[in-house]
């Protein structure tokens, strides 16, 4: 697992968060947290299913390429299973972004527990090979006050900025 941390050095939670390659095609993410002051905002009444702006909200992100690739993707999930993928050709490009439509599948799982709660997420995508990648695990984490912290493996940037390309630090093989 790796550790998430706050932007603005926020540390009322722990952050972590993992991902499997299990073939070309399948990854599996995890992200697993406590908030043992209860101070954040998790949405659960939507339905699951694609949206749009998931950030707006509590949202857990992965940003990964292909390794040594320009082209990358965002992946959103929330815990009221809502999802959506993006596909980005450069940095921030296109904008507005442009869904990835090569979706076979995506299964959101939620666990709460009196002090870990756990978002998992077995993701099947076609037309990709994502045997070697590069990848950013970031959060929008909503307090209950209505402010936004903003979470990373790292933070490139001088602002929150999770498309950053220096982000990209952690490498993941196929099993």
């Amino acid at each position: 697992m790796e550790k998430l941390q706050s932007f603005d050095s926020f540390s009322a939670i722990e952050l972590q968060a993992d991902l499997v390659i299990l073939n070309k095609q399948n990854i599996k993410i995890n992200f697993a947290w406590a908030d043992p002051e209860n101070k954040f905002l998790f949405p659960i009444n939507q339905e699951g299913g694609r949206f749009h702006e998931l950030w707006k909200q509590s949202c857990f992100e992965v940003f990964f390429r292909v390794k040594n690739k320009k082209k990358y993707y965002e992946i959103n999930l929330s815990t009221s299973k809502a999802w959506n993928i993006y596909e980005f050709q450069s940095y921030r490009e296109p904008q507005p972004p442009v869904e990835f439509q090569h979706v076979k599948k995506i299964e959101i799982e939620i666990e709460i527990g009196s002090t870990l709660r756990q978002l998992t997420a077995d993701v099947v995508l076609d037309q990709l090979d994502l045997s070697q990648i590069e990848i950013s695990f970031c959060a929008v984490l909503q307090l209950k006050g209505g402010r936004s912290t903003y979470w990373s493996t790292k933070h490139a940037d001088l602002k929150p900025n999770f498309h950053h390309t220096d982000s990209f630090t952690i490498e993941r093989k196929i099993l």
